[in-house]
């Protein structure tokens, strides 16, 4: 699945990445029982993403919860704007 940019917060995990790279990196989470990422393509670089959230204190508190997750642990959080 893909995101269009509208007004949120999610939790950034990997960016920068190609379209196979980040779909091989989606399905290696989903396999660990992160199955709410997904790849932004936005015209600065892929992002794999993780979450919309509406309050930023929300996206905070997923971001601890998956930094403890070696595949996530640079993660961080990002407010989406259209």
């Amino acid at each position: 699945d893909t995101i269009q940019p509208t007004n949120y917060y999610c939790v950034v995990l990997a960016s920068m990445v190609s379209e196979k790279n980040g779909n091989d990196f989606i399905m290696r989470l989903a396999k660990h029982g992160y199955d709410k990422a997904v790849l932004m393509k936005r015209p600065t670089g892929n992002k794999v993403v993780y979450g919309q959230y509406a309050t930023e204190d929300e996206a905070i508190n997923m971001k601890r919860q998956l930094s403890r997750n070696s595949e996530a642990s640079d993660c961080w959080v990002m407010h989406v704007k259209p």
